[in-house]
């Protein structure tokens, strides 16, 4: 299956009006159409990623759940992704992110939700903060659970 077959089918299946043109600038934001007609087993990590992106955006929808999305783009193509993200939020959308990389998380989130141990846990302050203080936010509670699965692994 080709990545211009799956975004034909992903527009049909979402019943997007226009579907061919929303096909079109999909394939040519996230950088596809030199790969398009190709296998996505073909292709690489990083083209697979992208087209794992188009499907997902394609549709445009309310609430958009991406795990480690950054992982396996280049810079270039994480710029688009960071710019999606944002134009998303503009727009009123929601994007949740799950990332363990603390500056894309610190740059681009409006907020920031905790899963530990089955509760969820949202920072209240994490609007106000600066880039750097959100970062260092990040870093306080990977440590704290980091060191928390430490001392289970190891009593």
């Amino acid at each position: 299956v080709t990545a211009f077959e799956l975004l034909n089918y992903a527009a049909k299946l979402h019943e997007l009006s226009n579907a061919g043109n929303a096909v079109e600038r999909t394939i040519a934001y996230w950088d596809i159409s030199s790969y398009q007609h190709l296998p996505v087993a073909a292709c690489s990590g990083g083209m697979q990623k992208r087209i794992g992106l188009a499907l997902a955006t394609i549709p445009n929808p309310i609430l958009l759940i991406l795990d480690e999305p950054f992982e396996a783009l280049d810079l270039v193509h994480i710029r688009a992704l960071e710019k999606e993200i944002e134009r998303r939020s503009r727009s009123g959308l929601i994007t949740l992110v799950s990332t363990h990389i603390a500056d894309y998380a610190a740059r681009l989130c409006t907020g920031i939700l905790t899963l530990e141990l089955g509760t969820v846990s949202i920072n209240p302050a994490w609007a106000s903060g600066d880039t750097p203080t959100r970062k260092r936010d990040i870093e306080k509670v990977f440590d704290r659970l980091a060191g928390t699965i430490h001392l289970e692994l190891h009593s």
